[in-house]
């Protein structure tokens, strides 16, 4: 097997023994550093341009993506994003890497078992690009010759501590391997601990949403020592949400009392983010709200929809939930108030625990 395969194998990160295994292999390792087709990012570790920050920090620690570092490898949604990579050690296990300091670059997990023990086959990412004319080139690389500058007898030797800093954001690469990357199971369960409660229910809603993994697998991984804070956030989550602003809003109102339904489906207008006290539909706009004329006006369309059947509709952007939710909850409740006599606060539970009309002759069935 050649460098590169082993490289893209290890998902574009290797260390010095993990890719020079036979005769050859370092000849041509120092081939492709030549060539600028892979690179030196730490002592006796080597990777091909534009793989991610985080399996490069994997790699140098000897250990695994986990967290909310995981979680934006998967394209989940994180809110709080961070220079630090989060990963997972055995918790009898020492860290320090000379020229690297774990507070600067890195959280430090401490695991009760090895990770990577269940790891599933190798995960899945997205890709760039950048990552894959990469991996292209590697590909194509000749192959080393005699004449191919040398690397030092003792490779560690050549490789000054410190000489890629892990900072700032790179692609993805298309791979990467079990013991590299936690399982996403196991790493949302991370995230469930780590993370403020309401950032981590949106990124754990956003698997549920996907379909990448189910509360149940969730509940299994949370270990026995998890403190009470991390079964009581997952008590929370709702794979029916459909974006970080939905999730948000969704808590904020239940948090005040407020009975809150995710992605009903309405007669005529099809699914409205959440429904407040059976009659008061709440929308919430993402980043790129406006951005689509088309969307823009089939919104309009459902506005309109809702106001003939009668729906009190309320919109607010992902900043009005995210800066100000005390100002969310203060005009739900006054149009809770406004309409207190409202027919939709009759619900008709025929057609299914999320189909709602003006009255139980026009509900979806």
């Amino acid at each position: 097997m050649t460098i590169s395969r082993r490289l893209a194998d290890l998902g574009g990160c290797g260390r010095f023994s993990e890719l020079v295994e036979r005769p050859g292999d370092r000849s041509e390792l120092e081939q492709l550093v030549a060539c600028g087709l892979v690179r030196r990012v730490h002592r006796g570790c080597y990777a091909v341009p534009g793989v991610d920050r985080a399996i490069i920090a994997a790699t140098v620690f000897r250990a695994e993506v986990t967290c909310v570092s995981a979680a934006d490898l998967h394209d989940l949604t994180v809110l709080d994003r961070s220079d630090r990579v989060h990963l997972s050690v055995p918790r009898s296990r020492g860290t320090s890497r000379p020229g690297l300091r774990d507070g600067d670059t890195v959280v430090i997990h401490r695991e009760a078992a090895p990770p990577g023990q269940s790891s599933p086959p190798s995960l899945l990412l997205p890709s760039s690009s950048r990552a894959r004319e990469a991996s292209g080139r590697l590909a194509r690389a000749a192959p080393p010759t005699r004449d191919s500058p040398g690397l030092p007898r003792d490779d560690r030797s050549a490789i000054r501590p410190g000489s890629a800093p892990l900072t700032g954001k790179m692609p993805h690469l298309v791979s990467a391997p079990p013991a590299r990357v936690a399982p996403l199971a196991s790493a949302l369960a991370r995230v469930l601990q780590c993370q403020p409660g309401d950032r981590a229910v949106v990124t754990v809603d956003s698997a549920l949403n996907r379909g990448l993994v189910t509360v149940d697998e969730l509940r299994a991984v949370l270990p026995p020592t998890a403190a009470v804070r991390a079964r009581l956030v997952l008590g929370l989550v709702d794979g029916r949400s459909q974006s970080p602003a939905e999730t948000l809003a969704r808590l904020v109102l239940r948090q005040e009392g407020l009975r809150v339904e995710p992605q009903v489906r309405i007669l005529g207008v099809g699914r409205v983010d959440l429904l407040v006290e059976g009659f008061v539909v709440v929308e919430t706009d993402g980043f790129r709200y406006h951005s689509d004329r088309s969307q823009f006006r089939e919104d309009r369309r459902r506005d309109r929809e809702l106001a003939k059947q009668g729906w009190v509709v309320v919109r607010f952007s992902f900043e009005d939930v995210v800066r100000d939710p005390s100002r969310l909850v203060a005009d739900v409740r006054t149009v809770l108030a406004d309409g207190a006599g409202s027919p939709h606060r009759v619900r008709d539970w025929r057609g299914g625990g999320d189909r709602w009309g003006a009255t139980p002759v026009t509900c979806f069935t």
